[in-house]
């Protein structure tokens, strides 16, 4: 496959959707390269146009800047590494790195990940060390560190290594006590013979064996067979991608070395039933706390993802490597959840049913409160699904549904999506949506109302209804009718209705992080009072900084895109997002899409635009006839530092200050 892509062309033409799914078979297993549907001749230097299939894309495509036919080995890497692992490109990472809610790393969040180079495509421990080394070179974030394809079909040198093994006694069979292993281009075998460090002695009890190999890591992991074992491979470079050696000791827990004290050091290596790991030095064979020379330890998350870490270090075990255990493991495993699924299955229903308790308690309070509060509010709930027909909205957890109506009041209920109901954590997340709103008592906050069900999973929710319908709509009717961009008095009392919720929202104790603070999330009344509304996947900041990547992408806080850790200061950054939307009424960025075209007259590509957002390279606009404290208030709230955005008490107070002042 690499030829096809080598191949002397003039003008080079980059392929520019390199992937597994673009390279055929036929059954002689030759491959063959297809699909030139976005491919181009590179007349001009360098281009700038965002193709490609995302998980493929090299960063320099996915920030829209230029890029040349380096581009191709970017994706050429990525496929390496398919072809290695079997995946989807970065599916390991997606699964590891999970939001609060269980869920997978948002993709936004990933590509931003990947066009800074923290996060990279994975190869396997058992390849050969070159291929490795290719793969990673090709998906190097500087194009200039990648190989073309010629380098890439005739590679350089292979690189061999020497590994050495020590034994105890004079034969060289059995474990090891330790294997050594270093750069050697001119390396040779040896045969079992004493130690290097050996003096003349009646008896040798310290035996060494030296052999070559193009594969270290397997080469010294054969050495131990279903044996546990410690590996710890030392780097050059803080990348951790220059070899300066590797150690590999038995996890028995005991203490190890040689005979004579002065041939080695002696190690207690330890594997830890958590996945951790310990490895302590001695200077006595003995390995007596009083002679402890050096101590390093490793956490299960480090050992199994093979973190590279600030010691310039890369651990791996016994644990990660033997498939056939592997495989036997996944069979018993098998086998035995098939004994164990009743249980299992009652011990969910019953932990799924004990929530679901817990939480109409919580419900029925707060409608008791608020029942306290309007008496004559609340009638008689039918609980049937089907006599709600108008589903008039989609949201993240659930349908919205206007046709719920009581003697008194007009209400809006929300639904279980179909495809969620019979997934216990989606029930449970909407349960909990349910609870933190029923919590909620504040003026511009939709009003819970209760709560029906016909069966565990038929659930709804039902809360006050906003009969002006989203401030999404309003805007859009202001577009049609060519309203007047700016702010005037309607649009600023909207703003610091929304404000007073957040302002609520934050001061409670602990404080409650919106995060999906949009144009749609904002319902008004037919009075135009607006109110805060859908806390699907609002969160009660109990921590210091969260780091689940939720919110809509367009109103999202670099931060939150970003997988960082956060705060409240994220809604101030969706609260600026909608200050933009109120002045100009256009959805976010709408004219920075339509301003900067790709190379075929195309809006700039999502994946593109977030990258650029979270560089804050772009950012939402405030119109001409915006108000200058309106203008200030906005581009405060959607800095890039979270610091120097303001808080909602402090937008109140602006935004108070701009009503008496400004708009009178």
């Amino acid at each position: 496959m690499r030829s096809r892509i080598c191949t002397r062309w003039r003008p080079p033409v980059i392929h520019r959707d390199l992937k597994s799914r673009n390279i055929l078979l036929n059954k002689a297993m030759h491959a063959k390269l297809t699909d030139f549907g976005i491919s181009r001749e590179r007349l001009d230097q360098t281009m700038t146009a965002g193709m490609g299939t995302s998980l493929w894309m090299a960063p320099e495509v996915m920030l829209g800047e230029r890029y040349d036919v380096k581009a191709d080995m970017f994706s050429f890497g990525v496929v390496l590494s398919e072809l290695d692992v079997h995946t989807l490109p970065y599916a390991q990472e997606k699964k590891r790195s999970l939001d609060s809610g269980g869920r997978a790393l948002a993709d936004a969040t990933l590509l931003q990940r990947v066009a800074e180079g923290t996060v990279r495509v994975e190869f396997s421990e058992g390849n050969a060390s070159f291929i490795t080394e290719l793969g990673c070179a090709c998906v190097s974030v500087d194009p200039s560190q990648r190989p073309s394809a010629a380098e890439a079909l005739f590679p350089g040198p292979t690189k061999m290594y020497s590994i050495y093994s020590t034994y105890l006694g004079d034969q060289c069979g059995g474990i090891p006590y330790g294997v050594y292993v270093a750069k050697d281009d001119n390396c040779s075998n040896i045969s079992c013979s004493p130690a290097f460090t050996a003096e003349a002695r009646a008896v040798n009890a310290n035996m060494v064996t030296s052999e070559c190999s193009t594969d270290y890591v397997q080469a010294m992991r054969d050495k131990f067979a279903d044996s546990p074992y410690l590996l710890q491979v030392y780097y050059a470079d803080e990348d951790c991608t220059d070899l300066a050696m590797a150690l590999v000791y038995p996890a028995t827990g005991t203490c190890v070395g040689a005979y004579n004290e002065s041939d080695s050091l002696y190690v207690v290596a330890t594997l830890h039933k958590n996945s951790s790991a310990l490895v302590q030095q001695y200077l006595d064979r003995s390995c007596t706390s009083k002679k402890l020379c050096m101590t390093e330890s490793v956490d299960k998350d480090a050992i199994e993802r093979h973190l590279c870490d600030a010691h310039r270090v890369r651990w791996f075990s016994s644990n990660d490597v033997d498939t056939n255990t592997e495989n036997h493991s996944a069979l018993s495993s098998s086998s035995d959840s098939a004994t164990r699924l009743s249980t299992n299955g009652v011990l969910e229903i019953a932990l799924g049913c004990f929530a679901l308790a817990a939480t109409v308690l919580v419900l029925v309070l707060a409608v008791m409160r608020r029942t306290r509060r309007h008496p004559t509010d609340m009638c008689e709930l039918k609980t049937s699904m089907s006599s709600q027909k108008s589903v008039v909205s989609l949201g993240r957890s659930g349908l919205w549904n206007d046709d719920v109506i009581t003697a008194k009041r007009i209400l809006r209920s929300k639904m279980l999506l179909p495809a969620a109901r019979d997934k216990l954590p989606r029930v449970n997340e909407f349960l909990a949506e349910a609870k933190t709103t029923a919590s909620l008592d504040h003026p511009h906050i939709v009003s819970f109302v209760g709560v029906a069900w016909d069966s565990f999973s038929d659930l709804c929710v039902v809360l006050e209804y906003m009969d002006g319908g989203e401030l999404r709509a309003l805007l859009d009717k202001f577009l049609e009718s060519k309203h007047p961009v700016g702010f005037d008095r309607q649009k600023v009392t909207i703003a610091l209705q929304v404000c007073h919720a957040l302002a609520y929202l934050h001061s409670l104790t602990p404080s409650i992080i919106h995060r999906d603070l949009k144009s749609r999330n904002i319902l008004l009344g037919s009075n135009m009072e607006a109110k805060l509304a859908d806390f699907g996947i609002s969160r009660e900041r109990l921590d210091r900084t969260m780091t689940a990547g939720v919110g809509t992408s367009l109103w999202m806080a670099p931060e939150v895109m970003l997988g960082e850790r956060y705060d409240e200061k994220a809604d101030m950054f969706s609260f600026g997002v909608v200050l933009s939307e109120l002045d100009v009424h256009t959805l976010p960025y709408e004219k920075v899409k339509k301003q900067n075209p790709d190379s075929n007259g195309r809006e700039m590509a999502s994946s593109t635009l977030l990258q650029k957002v979270a560089l804050g390279a772009v950012k939402v606009e405030f119109s001409g006839t915006c108000p200058k404290a309106m203008a200030e208030l906005g581009r405060a709230c959607i800095s890039i530092d979270p610091t120097k955005r303001p808080s909602a008490a402090e937008a109140l107070y602006k935004l108070q200050i701009v009503l008496k002042w400004n708009l009178r």
